[in-house]
């Protein structure tokens, strides 16, 4: 997720982006903060041991509040790189002559890549080094950092664990009432395939409980098994993430959904919250659990009134 803070020069019918920043989601962030906080304030302790006085890890509200703020953007820098560690995964690059129709239309989901699967572990701490090298080379504005959530700052640990926890809880919910519409859509269309963008399914966590009638880790197994090439606008092979890639953050996998599943969203009931331009009012959203939530109450709005419908006809 990323924000464009100014627009460097027009080249209609586009303009050119001169200044991006990088947003990576709350739950991110959290998760990496403790590692964070511990590196910073190991390394202003040296600091003082060696240099005394004022050090590059002091700022004008102090030398906790620096700390903290410092903590939460290493962890920001950390969650960044993360991503970008698993970039090559998750977007299959699309050539035009790979595309159905000539490049007249791209598929509106990316797929995976499982040949992009990174061949080593990620690498927080080198990261976290080269960020407090430059604090100490003083190109590093202490006081322009903002701070972490209140929630972190109250119990750091506890809080990325309860975040996780909560996200993951929201993400099963949504699959579970994903695949009610699904089925409410084939009980109301049945003469009708109802599909599901398969580069939506490889999403599916592995290794859950899902209730009497769930039909998605069905097909998903079905895809598996048949080694499917999916895809409109181009073709690529069935992934399913968390197999293909054991050590995918799962929390990322999550944050995936919370986008891609506005896909099937962008036709829901007028009113529903966050309104008008759907997709655009869940990119703004501040976390995964904010789009997830936001997605669940969307689902919950349209299973309801299809399943108002299908009570009327029977």
């Amino acid at each position: 997720r990323y924000r464009v803070e100014s627009v460097g020069r027009d080249a209609p019918p586009y303009s050119v982006a001169e200044t991006v920043e990088l947003r990576p989601d709350a739950e991110l962030v959290a998760g990496h903060y403790t590692a964070a906080l511990e590196k910073v304030a190991r390394a202003a302790d040296n600091d003082d041991d060696n240099d005394g006085g004022d050090t590059p890890f002091t700022g004008s509200g102090g030398r906790r509040d620096a700390l903290e703020a410092m903590a939460w953007e290493a962890a920001r820098i950390v969650s960044v790189n993360e991503a970008l560690h698993w970039r090559d995964f998750e977007y299959n690059d699309v050539r035009v002559g790979d595309t159905v129709n000539g490049a007249v239309e791209a598929s509106p989901l990316v797929n995976f890549d499982a040949a992009g699967i990174p061949s080593g572990p990620f690498d927080g701490e080198t990261v976290l080094d080269e960020f407090l090298a430059r604090v100490r080379s003083g190109f590093v504005c202490i006081d322009a950092l903002p701070p972490p959530p209140e929630e972190v700052l109250l119990d750091h640990d506890e809080a990325a664990r309860k975040m996780r926890a909560r996200t993951l809880g929201l993400e099963k919910e949504a699959w579970k009432d994903l695949d009610f519409l699904i089925q409410l859509l084939t009980a109301l269309t049945p003469n009708t395939n109802v599909l599901v963008p398969t580069q939506l399914l490889g999403l599916l966590p592995p290794d859950q409980e899902w209730p009497e009638g769930f039909k998605l880790d069905g097909f998903v197994e079905r895809l598996k098994e048949e080694k499917a090439i999916v895809g409109t606008a181009s073709r690529s092979p069935f992934v399913s993430v968390s197999e293909a890639a054991p050590d995918y953050p799962a929390l990322l996998r999550a944050q995936r959904l919370s986008f891609g599943i506005w896909v099937l969203l962008d036709n829901v009931l007028a009113g529903y919250a966050p309104a008008g331009s759907i997709r655009q009012d869940a990119l703004e959203l501040e976390s995964i659990e904010e789009r997830l939530d936001a997605a669940l109450r969307g689902l919950n709005a349209l299973n309801s009134t299809l399943k108002k419908t299908l009570e009327q006809r029977s």
